[in-house]
């Protein structure tokens, strides 16, 4: 058996650290996974095969030994069309398995080298089922935060080599990792080793626009998504998107696309408005 599921309940488990699932070299038929309302815990997936994913409102193509991080209530849709496929994965929550950084990791495919060492990973919390009566919580929750760890990791590693590339892309994209934080100009700078000054001189010349309204565009880009693809009430948008409060968000929205929140969604959402329940922040 290379795949274990898991009840919500299942005694097994503890506040620190709770399976829903896990598999290793899942091989699936040609195909999607398509969840639009997510799962209600962290999903964590390494493709083995080529497929397509959708993250952040688009669809891309990912090679062999792609990691990618769903958040709780996330919708997520991968898979081949054409040919069968092969995935290992964790379905996980608990209070050993949440860090500051994933908020913006979710959604962001890491690719790496060589991933046999993640696929240990995924190995050894089948094991704990397989070959114990009694899964040990303490190796199940060191495995899930390896692979976290690593996720981490080879991020920086990959921003640190953007760094001398190009500073003005892993702006961009950290910016888009991190909607949901404050992101004052300092902050963005900080991350790139630029001065503010020089990263405001630096976005003007490039993409003819300040730090402050990149930012603003790509929450607005971002809302435009949720907007589309869920049931969420506009001010959980808003919190979502990383604006102050509700009245500012629709005011810059209607702004930008010359219709507000209600009337865009009422223009593009396709089908029945699906609730999706996003997790509080403490």
């Amino acid at each position: 058996m290379n795949r274990i599921y898991f009840s919500e309940d299942d005694p097994r488990f503890d506040a620190h650290v709770r399976l829903l699932g896990v598999g290793r070299n899942e091989v699936m038929p040609p195909g999607f996974v398509s969840r639009q309302r997510g799962l209600p815990a962290f999903l964590c997936v390494l493709f083995h095969d080529p497929v397509l994913v959708e993250v952040m409102g688009g669809k891309t193509e990912v090679l062999p030994g792609t990691m990618i991080l769903w958040d709780r209530n996330r919708p997520h849709y991968f898979g081949n069309r054409s040919s069968s496929w092969s995935h290992s994965w964790v379905v996980f929550s608990g209070e050993d398995c949440k860090y500051d950084w994933m908020d913006g990791a979710f959604e962001q495919p890491q690719q790496f080298e060589n991933s046999t060492h993640l696929l240990g990973c995924f190995a050894r919390l089948l094991r704990e089922f397989q070959s114990f009566d009694k899964p040990d919580l303490l190796i199940i929750s060191a495995n899930i935060q390896i692979l976290l760890r690593e996720m981490c990791r080879n991020r920086e590693h990959h921003e640190r080599l953007g760094f001398i590339k190009d500073p003005v892309k892993t702006a961009r994209r950290w910016v888009a990792q991190n909607l949901r934080q404050k992101l004052p100009v300092s902050v963005v700078a900080k991350r790139v080793s630029l001065s503010p000054s020089r990263l405001q001189q630096l976005f003007r010349s490039r993409l003819n626009c300040s730090v402050q309204q990149f930012i603003e565009m790509e929450r607005l880009r971002e809302a435009r998504y949720w907007l589309t693809h869920t049931g969420l009430r506009i001010s959980e948008i808003a919190e979502q998107t990383g604006f102050s409060d509700a009245f500012y968000f629709s005011r810059r929205f209607t702004k930008s696309f010359k219709l507000s929140p209600r009337e865009y969604r009422k223009i593009h959402h396709g089908g029945t408005r699906r609730a999706v329940r996003l997790p509080r922040n403490n």
